[in-house]
């Protein structure tokens, strides 16, 4: 998952909003990137993570990654940030 914030946004605000917004489902999170570029915006940056995702009662589908993305969108939009959406 990538997400846009802020340069004074620190990766470690944004894992921990992951981790928060996944709950249990949330087995990891690692930050893998971080991104500049004029693209994404003056004082903006990329956060790369990779997440996993596990539930001990079933195997997630699409549907579920899906709502979870969305919500972890939602969130960080309480950062001012966004989905990276390319």
């Amino acid at each position: 998952i990538a997400l846009i914030v802020d340069e004074s946004v620190k990766a470690e605000t944004v894992e921990a909003l992951i981790k928060q917004t996944g709950g249990k489902s949330v087995s990891a999170v690692r930050l893998f990137d971080v991104y500049h570029d004029e693209k994404i915006g003056a004082g903006k940056k990329s956060l790369a993570f990779h997440v996993l995702l596990a539930a001990d009662e079933r195997t997630l589908g699409d549907q579920d990654v899906a709502k979870f993305l969305e919500r972890v969108a939602r969130e960080v939009q309480t950062l001012g940030g966004e989905l990276r959406r390319e």
